[in-house]
């Protein structure tokens, strides 16, 4: 497919996980730079006795807590509402007793729980809208399947898998689409705000091959705002 028939959308939501597995922040805009999302997934959570990083998929729990930024700071709401500053005094023990283990929090630049920090993750509402119609009883709520954008393609459904294989022009950045993402069990696990729904999984597998939204690497870097177009361009 030629970009002169590539669907153009328009960024609605921008999200950071500055925790790796944790929930995250919605953002006016963001730096896109050879990193990824600048401040996404700056930390992750290291299992002491395990020796490896936790993730949402061997640790759902990670997904009752929430990251953002505070200044030059990270804070993390745990589920029962106190809140832990990264790095300051006492925080790797709270952090502890949320998830029952031994946990450090360390930085990896090679990729936090085996996750490339560079990817980014798009999302089209008019992907999760068709969806939700083999599932409408289903709770299909954006923030499932963690976007870094969320965009609109007016009137095309899982318009994002066709720039695949493109380049696309968001605000000052340029992304180099090159995969769909394939699904997890974690998207119909119970989060923050959202409760577990048994069905999303399931409903993705058999609709759309169990993939949904696409992912790429930034080529140019630059800084994104919300209501940027998101436009396939020519390589």
């Amino acid at each position: 497919m030629n970009e002169a028939t590539r669907p153009a959308g328009r960024v609605v939501e921008i999200w950071r996980y500055p925790v790796a597995g944790l929930t995250g922040e919605r953002l006016e805009h963001a730096r896109l730079d050879a990193t990824g999302l600048e401040g996404d997934r700056a930390v992750g959570l290291w299992d002491v006795a395990a020796g490896r990083f936790l993730n949402a998929e061997g640790c759902p729990s990670l997904r009752r807590g929430q990251a953002r930024t505070d200044g030059d700071a990270v804070v993390v709401r745990l589920p029962e509402g106190d809140e832990v500053v990264i790095g300051a005094p006492g925080g790797e023990a709270a952090l502890s007793v949320w998830l029952d283990r031994e946990v450090q929090v360390r930085s990896d630049e090679t990729g936090i729980a085996g996750l490339a920090k560079a990817r980014i993750r798009i999302v089209s509402l008019s992907s999760i809208a068709a969806l939700a119609r083999h599932h409408p009883t289903g709770q299909w709520d954006a923030r499932r399947f963690r976007p870094h954008l969320l965009v609109v393609l007016p009137g095309v459904d899982f318009g994002e898998d066709d720039w695949v294989g493109s380049e696309v022009g968001i605000g000052g950045a340029t992304l180099a689409v090159d995969e769909a993402t394939a699904g997890c069990d974690v998207w119909g696990a119970a989060q923050v705000g959202l409760a577990a729904d048994p069905g999303i999984v399931p409903t993705i597998a058999s609709t759309h091959d169990g993939t949904l939204g696409v992912a790429g690497s930034v080529v140019r870097v630059g800084v994104i705002q919300l209501g940027d177009p998101a436009d396939p361009v020519s390589r």
